[in-house]
Formats: C-alpha cells, structure tokens, sequence
C-alpha cells in the first residue's frame, strides 16, 4: 500500500491548483494562486485541498495518520474480514 505524508499531498495539490490557476499580480509582483489562497483565506484553502483529495481518490489511514488511496484502503479492510 502505497502511504503518503500530508506534506507530500499539499505539494501535489499546490502544483496541480497553480496549473490551474493563473499567478496572481499586485503591481509589478507576482504570487502563486495556492499560496494566496493559503494566506488569504486558510479555511477555503483547506477546504479545496480537502475537495482534492476526495477527487484524487486519497483517505486517511487509520493506521498510520497518513494517506493512501481509498480504492487500496477498501481492499485491505476487504482483506481482514
């Protein structure tokens, strides 16, 4: 089962919501859409990353405070019963 950290996790969905999302500009400088959000709204931000997993297909692990994929949690618990 593959287990990923949230930390690894915030960095795909940051790479993947700058992607999406133009830089933004105030004046002549420049920022990352993900690192606005994070600091202008922290609980919307929160909840896109929260919106994002559940699309990626990733749920928390209860055994290991991490994440894995939900189809490969499915198949352990399918496993143990």
């Amino acid at each position: 089962m593959q287990v990923f950290t949230e930390r690894e996790l915030l960095e795909r969905f940051n790479e993947q919501f700058n992607e999406v999302f133009p830089l933004v500009q105030f004046g002549s400088l420049s920022y990352e859409a993900a690192k606005v959000l994070e600091l202008v709204d922290p609980i919307a931000y929160r909840q896109e990353f929260l919106n994002w997993l559940d699309s990626e297909d990733f749920a928390d692990d209860p055994n290991s405070g991490n994440y894995v994929y939900q189809s490969e949690l499915d198949e352990t618990e399918k496993g143990s019963e």
